[in-house]
């Protein structure tokens, strides 16, 4: 009965230190995953800087002021 215990315990821990494992490897593919790019009859601009690049929809051509939103994790904020 003891050793069942024993085993049992040890066989958990295992598995919690590699579920653990797993999610530290796997983070970046769980939290930030890429939205699709949508095509739009919008003018785009694309500012490129140390090679990221930020994709801009420009909704309100011509006017003076703006609103600028930042879509959330895997938000596209692309119009079809």
């Amino acid at each position: 009965m003891k050793n069942a215990i024993k085993r049992l315990f040890v066989i958990s821990f295992i598995i919690y230190i590699f579920v653990g494992v797993l999610l530290y490897i796997m983070q970046r593919d769980l939290l930030y995953f890429k939205s699709p790019n949508l095509s739009s009859s919008y003018p785009t601009l694309i500012i490129e800087d140390n090679g990221e690049k930020i994709r801009i929809l420009i909704l309100n051509k011509g006017k003076e002021n703006a609103i600028i939103y930042f879509g959330g994790n895997g938000e596209s904020m692309g119009v079809t």
